[in-house]
C-alpha cells in the first residue's frame, strides 16, 4: 500500500541535525506528554493534530494500530485522552469497507464524531478503496457516510471535515473528479445530513490548473458559509499551489497564487489548512519556498486585499524546515505552528513547535518526536500529537505545552 499519493510529487523528505540553544528553543520540561500511544492492537502514528470538548478531553486519530490488518501495521484508530491522562480507543479501522488511514475527527454537541479516511471503503483505486466520511457514535459505531470511488466523485480525502451548524459536512480530495482533461485533479465536496453528498467544485477546471489542483488541507468557513482552503499544486506560477475562497453556491476564486519570484521567496506547495482572523487576514503554511538556500517553507499573512506577506521563513540551520499543518492564531497576534523536521533540537527524528509574534521574533520547543499535525489552544495551552520517531515514545503520544 502507498501513502505518498500526491499527484503533484512535492512531498518533501525531512532532515534532522543539530541541537538546541538556550536562546531559541524551550527547555524539554515544558512540554508535557498527556498519553504515549502503545502500539500494535493500541494505536501508533498520530498525524492530524487534535480537538478538545468543553471537558478538556482531547480527540483524534492515529495512521496506524488497532490491530493486526493493513501489513501488519494495523489500520488507524480514533482515540480519546481524558484530563487525567486515561487513554481510550473509540475505534479501529479494519482496512476494508469501514476506511483505513484517518486524516483526523471533528465534533457535535451530541459527542458524534466524523471525519475522513484516506483509503478504503470500497473496491476502486487499485483495489484499495478511494477513502471515506465516516461518522462514530459515543458507543463507538462506525457508519461510513460516503466511500469515494475514484471517477467524478472524488479519490483520497488527505484531511479531515468542517462541519457547520446545520450539520453539513465539506472536505477535499487530493484525486478525483472532472479536472485535469477527466484524469482527476480533486474536488471540493459536501455531505449534507440526510447523506446525500455532492461536488461542489472540480480543481484545474482551468486552462493550466490555474485554480489549483490537489488540496491535501482541511477547509474553513467565515460567518456567511463562505469555504477557504488551499491547494498543493496548479496556480498561476510554476505549479506553486493557491489559496481559494469558494462560495455555496460553487463559484471558485484564487485569491493567491504562490512561487511569484525565482526561488518562491512567498513559498510553495501548501499542504496544510488555513486559519482566519476577525479582521479577515488569513494565515498558513507552505511546505517548501521562502529560502533559496534551504527552502524550507514559509508562515504566510494573505489581507483581503490579496496582499500576501512572509511572516516566517524556516531554515534548517535556524528552526527547521517542512510544516505539514497550518498554523493557528491567538487574540495578541501570535501564530503558532508544528514543523516536521527540526535542525536546531538535541534529540534525532523530532519535529518542533514554533511561535511567531507580530514583532518577528520566535520561540521555540522540542517535542520528543515527529510532528506532523497542527494545534490548538485553549486556556492558554497549546495541545498536539507526535508521531513517534523517538526511543522513549516510538508510537507516539498526546502534548501540552504552555504558551
Amino acid at each position: 500500500m502507498i501513502r505518498s499519493l500526491n499527484i503533484f510529487g512535492i512531498l518533501g523528505v525531512g532532515l534532522t541535525l543539530a541541537l538546541c540553544t538556550p536562546l531559541t528553543c524551550a527547555r524539554a520540561a515544558d512540554v508535557t506528554i498527556l498519553y504515549a500511544f502503545k502500539g500494535h492492537n493500541r494505536g501508533a502514528s498520530p498525524s492530524t493534530g487534535v480537538i478538545r470538548d468543553s471537558q478538556g478531553n482531547l480527540y483524534g486519530t492515529t495512521w496506524e494500530g488497532g490491530g493486526k490488518g493493513c501489513e501488519g501495521y494495523g489500520c488507524g484508530t480514533v482515540f480519546k485522552v481524558a484530563p487525567n491522562g486515561t487513554g481510550t480507543q473509540l475505534y479501529a479501522f479494519k482496512g476494508g469497507s469501514d476506511g483505513f488511514w484517518p486524516e483526523g475527527v471533528v465534533r457535535d454537541k451530541a459527542g458524534n464524531l466524523y471525519g475522513t479516511t484516506q483509503v478504503g471503503g470500497g473496491q476502486g483505486c487499485a483495489g484499495e478503496g478511494c477513502g471515506t466520511v465516516f461518522e462514530l457514535t459515543p458507543d463507538g459505531t462506525e457508519t461510513v457516510l460516503h466511500a469515494f470511488k475514484g471517477g467524478s466523485d472524488g479519490a483520497y480525502p488527505w484531511a479531515t471535515v468542517y462541519r457547520d451548524d446545520a450539520g453539513n459536512l465539506y472536505g477535499t480530495t487530493a484525486q478525483g473528479g472532472e479536472g485535469c482533461n477527466n484524469r482527476g485533479c480533486g474536488t471540493v465536496f459536501k455531505i449534507a445530513p440526510d447523506g446525500t453528498k455532492s461536488v461542489l467544485y472540480d480543481f484545474c477546471s482551468q486552462n493550466n490548473c490555474a485554480d489549483g489542483g490537489g488540496s491535501t488541507a482541511p477547509l474553513i468557513a467565515d460567518k456567511v458559509g463562505n469555504l477557504y482552503g488551499t491547494t498543493q499544486g496548479g496556480g498561476a506560477y510554476n505549479n506553486g499551489g493557491t489559496v481559494f475562497k469558494l462560495t455555496k453556491s460553487g463559484v471558485e476564486t484564487v485569491l493567491y497564487s504562490f512561487c511569484q519570484q525565482q526561488n518562491c521567496p512567498d513559498g510553495s506547495n501548501p499542504f496544510g489548512g488555513l486559519a482566519m482572523d476577525k479582521a479577515g487576514n488569513l494565515y498558513g503554511t507552505t511546505e517548501y519556498g521562502g529560502n533559496a538556500e534551504w527552502s524550507g517553507g514559509v508562515v504566510f499573512k494573505l489581507a483581503p486585499d490579496g496582499t500576501e506577506t512572509v511572516l516566517h521563513a524556516f531554515s534548517l540551520d535556524v528552526d527547521g524546515v517542512h510544516p505539514w499543518a497550518g498554523v493557528i492564531v491567538d487574540k495578541e497576534g501570535d501564530v503558532y505552528g508544528t514543523l516536521t523536521s527540526s535542525g536546531v533540537c538535541t534529540q534525532s527524528k523530532v519535529g518542533l513547535v514554533y511561535r511567531i509574534s507580530p514583532d518577528g521574533s520566535e520561540k521555540l520547543s522540542c517535542p520528543p518526536g515527529l510532528t506532523y499535525g497542527g494545534l490548538i489552544e485553549a486556556h492558554g495551552t497549546l495541545y498536539g500529537s507526535g508521531g513517534g520517531g523517538s526511543e522513549k515514545y516510538p508510537a507516539g503520544f498526546v502534548f501540552a505545552i504552555g504558551k
